[in-house]
């Protein structure tokens, strides 16, 4: 598999998903650790070369551990919370569509990481198609420019 996918992708992104993601799925659920592969498929010509035996290139790859996903193991909404303990609070505005006014309510904000990580992972490909990406041959690996 990992060979098939190597030669007919490119991996663009890899997110670590925490055990609870799919715990609370289905009828007992799975406590099963979980990635998200972010693909792009391979242009064919390059799928042959490769199986031809020209070697694999080489690219970044964005990589993300999302340590919460909105709910705790046993399926309760898990809250942000500030450094003294107590509950993110936002201000969200509620607008009356028939009058227009606008009321302002407060809301607990739930600790997800994923659309985090989706705003980063929109960041990070925007600098790989600017050229911001650069390959550090010091340490061996890909760094981001500020």
């Amino acid at each position: 598999m990992r060979r098939w996918l190597l030669t007919h992708t490119r991996i663009l992104g890899v997110i670590e998903l925490p055990v609870e993601t799919f715990l609370m799925s289905g009828r007992e659920g799975t406590g099963t650790l979980t990635a998200l592969l972010v693909v792009e498929r391979r242009e064919l010509n390059d799928v042959a070369a490769m199986l031809g035996g020209q070697p694999l290139d080489s690219y970044p790859i964005f990589m993300a551990l999302a340590h919460c996903v909105g709910y705790t193991r046993r399926g309760k909404t898990l809250y942000r919370r500030n450094k003294d303990g107590t509950d993110v609070i936002i201000d969200v505005p509620i607008v009356n569509s028939t009058t227009g006014e606008v009321r302002i309510t407060k809301e607990r904000v739930v600790a997800n990481d994923l659309p985090s990580i989706v705003r980063e992972y929109m960041q990070f490909r925007a600098k790989v198609k600017k050229g911001q990406v650069y390959y550090d041959g010091s340490e061996g690996v890909y760094r981001v420019l500020q």
